[in-house]
C-alpha cells in the first residue's frame, strides 16, 4: 500500500480527504474534532497536507494563505548488492507557507502584506541509520573499541551494509513584504519593500564521493606496502585476469590498504579535533542529523518608489527607483558562532600596519614623513 501511494500521490490526496472525514467524526464528551481538523491529522499521517485559506473579513481587508506540507521517500539508496542486505534511504520533507493580507485603508489608498516560507529538507541515509534496518545493520559491523567500522574488501567493497554515504541538509527561506499604493489625480504612487532571510543548514558524516573520509572508521582492502608478485609471469593471463587473481589473493590474505577515520571541530573555538565518538552525536545535535553542522546566511533587503503618472490618455508615464542589498553570505557553527574568516576588528583590520582608518593612516604617514625631514 506504501509503494502504491508513493507511485500515485493522487491517492494520497482522496485518501487523506476520506480518513479526515471518518477522524473529523470522532467524539470526545462534547466535543467534535470537526471535517477539517480531521483532515489535518490524516494529512500528517499520510504525509501529503494543503491546505488554503481565503476569507474577507469586510468589503475592505482580505486575508488568503496556504499550507503545504510533503513527505518524499525514496529506498534506492546505498544499495546492498546483497539479496539480503541493508540498504539506506532518501526523505525529502518541503514545506511552503503563504500568508496574505490586502486592506483599502482608504478610497485612494491600498496596503498589501505579504510573508513567505518556503523550506527544502534532505535526508540521504545510510543503512546504519535507515528505520526498519539500523538497528540489525549497525550490530553487523565490527566494533573496535567502541567504534564501529565500515569494512571494503577489495573484491567487494558494497556488501551486505551498503555504501556508508551520510549528509542531509535544510534550506529555509522566510519573505516579510509590504507595499502601498495611493492614487491622487493622476499619480499612482506605489512604495514598499522587502526582506529576505535565507540560510541553508548541511551535515556531513560520511561524503557520498569519498567514502573513506567519515567519522566513522573505514578498512579499505588491497595490497597497501605489499604488492602481489608472481602471477603477472604465469604464461596466457589476460591482463584483466592478473588483476583479478592479484585482488582475489588479497582479500583471502585479508590485505589491508588503508585505514581512515575523520577528525572535525564543531566551533571555531575549538583547539582540539574530536572522532566518531564525541561529534557523531554530539551534545544539542539537531534532530536527524549527525556530526558537524555548518550554516551558510544570507540576507537582502530591497525598496521601491516608482509613478504611473498618467499625462494624457493615451500617454502613461512610469518613474521610479529600486535599491536591493545584498548581504556578503557568512559562514556559522549550528550554535550561530561564527566561521567566516576576516581580520582582528573587522573590516577596519584591512588598514594593518597603516592603523584602523584612512584618518589614521594620513597621520602615520604625516608623522613619519616629519620623522625623515
Amino acid at each position: 500500500m506504501l509503494s502504491a501511494l508513493r507511485s500515485h500521490p493522487e491517492l494520497a490526496v482522496f485518501l487523506t480527504l476520506a480518513a479526515g472525514f471518518v477522524i473529523g467524526r470522532i467524539r470526545i464528551g462534547s466535543f467534535k474534532l470537526g471535517n477539517v481538523v480531521g483532515t489535518l491529522i490524516a494529512g500528517v499521517l499520510i504525509g501529503q497536507l494543503n491546505i488554503k485559506v481565503d476569507h474577507n473579513f469586510s468589503q475592505k481587508h482580505r486575508l488568503s494563505g496556504t499550507w503545504v506540507d510533503e513527505s518524499h521517500y525514496s529506498d534506492n539508496n546505498n544499495l546492498s548488492p546483497w539479496p539480503t542486505g541493508y540498504s539506506g534511504e532518501i526523505r525529502e520533507k518541503p514545506k511552503v507557507r503563504t500568508l496574505s493580507f490586502t486592506s483599502v485603508l482608504s478610497p485612494t489608498l491600498l496596503n498589501e502584506f505579504r510573508f513567505g516560507y518556503r523550506a527544502t529538507s534532505l535526508y540521504w541515509s545510510p543503512a546504519i541509520e535507515t528505520p526498519g534496518v539500523k538497528d540489525d545493520a549497525y550490530r553487523f559491523l565490527p566494533q573496535v573499541n567502541g567504534y564501529p567500522v565500515y569494512v571494503r574488501p577489495v573484491m567487494f567493497a558494497n556488501h551486505v551494509v551498503g555504501a556508508s554515504g551520510d549528509f542531509g541538509n535544510r534550506s529555509p527561506l522566510t519573505t516579510y513584504s509590504d507595499n502601498m499604493t495611493w492614487t491622487h489625480g493622476n499619480h499612482s504612487l506605489k512604495f514598499g519593500g522587502e526582506l529576505r532571510y535565507a540560510y541553508t543548514a548541511g551535515y556531513q558524516p560520511t561524503p557520498v564521493t569519498s567514502l573513506q573520509f567519515g567519522l566513522i572508521p573505514t578498512v579499505t582492502g588491497g595490497a597497501g606496502n605489499v604488492a602481489v608478485t608472481g602471477i603477472s609471469q604465469v604464461n596466457g593471463l589476460l591482463t584483466n585476469n592478473v588483476t583479478l587473481a592479484q585482488n582475489q589473493l588479497l582479500f583471502l590474505a585479508g590485505s589491508v590498504s588503508s585505514v581512515s577515520m575523520r577528525f572535525e571541530t564543531w566551533e571555531p573555538t575549538d583547539t582540539t579535533y574530536i572522532d566518531y565518538k564525541e561529534s557523531y552525536n554530539h551534545p544539542g545535535q539537531p534532530e536527524n542529523t549527525r556530526g558537524k553542522i555548518r550554516e551558510n546566511h544570507q540576507n537582502e533587503v530591497n525598496f521601491f518608489i516608482k509613478d504611473d503618472w498618467k499625462v494624457t490618455p493615451s500617454f502613461t508615464l512610469n518613474l521610479g527607483v529600486r535599491y536591493d542589498l545584498f548581504r556578503v553570505p557568512d559562514f556559522r557553527s549550528a550554535t550561530g558562532q561564527f566561521w567566516t574568516r576576516g581580520p582582528v576588528d573587522g573590516n577596519a583590520g584591512y588598514f594593518g600596519m597603516s592603523g584602523r582608518s584612512f584618518s589614521e593612516g594620513a597621520e602615520r604617514r604625516s608623522a613619519g614623513s616629519n620623522r625623515t625631514t
